[in-house]
């Protein structure tokens, strides 16, 4: 089996257990794919890794200038997070890898569908 049939085998599994939710880009049709609350139970160390990674994907992004990211005191789950004008800048866009540019077009997704009017 090659590693692309394996990967896709193990996010098909996982989305079959549940752990993983899928969505259909309305724009694009691709298919999108986000970890759930129960892939924390359900693979841990999948859970812990998606964060780390997440994290330092936030953090790169901040350190362009494309997001702003403002801590709360009343913990992690009160943090926000917002997207800079830079973030429509193809100039910037432009400069960004293929996986900050992945991350930044899910977090464009992700507002549109859940934080628009």
């Amino acid at each position: 089996m090659e590693e692309q049939d394996e990967l896709d085998k193990l996010i098909q599994d996982l989305v079959d257990v549940g752990a993983i939710n899928t969505t259909i880009n309305k724009d694009t049709g691709e298919t999108l794919y986000q970890l759930n609350e129960n892939i924390e139970t359900l693979v841990p160390g999948l859970w812990e890794e998606h964060q780390k990674k997440f994290k330092a994907m936030l953090y790169n992004l901040w350190q362009k200038g494309i997001i702003t990211i403002t801590l709360s005191d009343q913990g992690p789950m009160e943090d926000t997070v917002a997207l800079t004008e830079e973030a429509f800048n193809p100039e910037v866009v432009g400069q960004l890898s293929e996986i900050e540019y992945e991350y930044l077009k899910s977090l464009i997704y992700t507002f549109d569908n859940n934080f628009s009017d």
